[in-house]
């Protein structure tokens, strides 16, 4: 996926709002925008320079659920990660699959895995319909969306008009609820690997874009992020916001 995704890197991200703690980060916080919109491919998981040391890896599985269903999942085999104009989704071999993220056959998984610790601050889905609903595990931990949200159905988030069509932006700045420690306080979406699964045989969906913050870590790191504050590396051909 290295030359099919497109980055961009505002520097000197506030903490507020983003349930971070100013005192817990001794480094620079740089948000980055990463979209996953590009032409069509088969197989997507090649690691990604996200810039500032920053690696990504995407990878896809099917799996049969965990606790309740939920992470950390029991991972079944491997599949695809597929790319189109829309996003990312899954190709589950050998069955006749529809290249999305979907819970037709054994539900789908599109594994996010950084190369340090970060911070998700929003995941933009595209292809979603009415009845379509995600989850999330952080680390192998279930986010109980639910809860968080009062609601786990794609289409109740913000939509937001493109020429590609309309997304539904799901904001994790504010935090999240962990499924089953008992409270309904939020903690910050952070952590190494973020599992997007499905678990009901109707959901189908692609993940187009996602906004993270990364910690750059002092010292000489403000000249340098000056130089790129607001740049746009583009990874493949020219796609619109």
């Amino acid at each position: 996926m290295q030359n099919f995704v497109r980055v961009a890197i505002t520097a000197g991200v506030a903490a507020i709002g983003l349930g971070l703690s100013t005192a817990a980060h001794a480094g620079t916080l740089v948000e980055k925008k990463v979209d996953f919109r590009g032409w069509w491919r088969a197989d997507a998981s090649e690691p990604i320079d996200l810039g500032n040391g920053l690696m990504l890896t995407v990878t896809a599985g099917v799996h049969s659920g965990g606790p309740s269903a939920n992470a950390p999942l029991n991972v079944v085999r491997d599949a695809k990660v597929t790319q189109n104009a829309k996003g990312l989704g899954v190709k589950n071999f050998p069955i006749v699959d529809s290249k999305e993220l979907d819970g037709s056959g054994f539900p789908e998984f599109l594994r996010f895995t950084f190369s340090e610790a970060i911070d998700l601050s929003s995941v933009f889905f595209s292809k979603a319909d009415g009845k379509d609903e995600f989850d999330v595990g952080i680390d192998g931990i279930d986010m109980h969306i639910n809860d968080t949200f009062g609601t786990d159905r794609i289409r109740s988030f913000a939509r937001v008009p493109t020429r590609k069509g309309p997304l539904y932006k799901v904001d994790f700045s504010g935090g999240v609820d962990l499924a089953g420690d008992g409270t309904n306080a939020l903690v910050p979406a952070e952590g190494t690997v973020f599992d997007f699964y499905t678990t009901d045989k109707g959901d189908d969906y692609r993940i187009a874009k996602m906004k993270i913050v990364h910690e750059v870590p002092e010292p000489a790191t403000a000249l340098g992020l000056l130089a790129v504050g607001s740049l746009a590396i583009a990874r493949g051909r020219k796609r619109d916001s």
